[in-house]
């Protein structure tokens, strides 16, 4: 196919307080990423500075390594709940103050959506939903 994607940064220089919000994917390397070093400070930053901080499919798992999710609602990917005990699995996406989390790829639409409510508020949701649904 041909396609690259780059980084624009490493993490370690990245400054939290030129950023509105953390969005962090799921999946397989999520397990890498829990072994980055930097990585559970950069997430818990975000948090602790009360910044929008999102988690899909299995990346509640780099939250709870950050200390986010005690106390808060969140879902996740079924698969994490050996480890994820307070998800609440029946939940497609929650929103818990500045915290978004989602199940998985099947739930990415109203992922994006509750984030855009968060971020930009209800008529940008309105409109993108408006856009995609069409």
């Amino acid at each position: 196919m041909g396609i690259r994607i780059r980084a624009d940064a490493c993490l370690s220089g990245i400054d939290p307080s030129a950023f509105d919000a953390l969005l962090l994917p799921g999946g397989p390397a999520v397990a890498v990423l829990r072994k980055e070093e930097g990585m559970v400070s950069l997430v818990r930053s975000f948090g602790d500075a009360g910044k929008v901080v999102a988690g899909i499919c299995a990346a509640p798992l780099l939250l709870h390594d950050a200390g986010l999710l005690e106390g808060r609602r969140y879902t996740a990917h079924f698969t994490t709940h050996k480890e994820l005990k307070a998800a609440e699995g029946e939940e497609r996406v929650i929103v818990d103050g500045s915290l978004v989390t989602s199940r998985g790829a099947g739930t990415a639409v109203e992922f994006g959506l509750a984030l855009a409510a968060l971020l930009e508020g209800k008529e940008a949701v309105k409109e993108v939903a408006e856009a995609i649904m069409a």
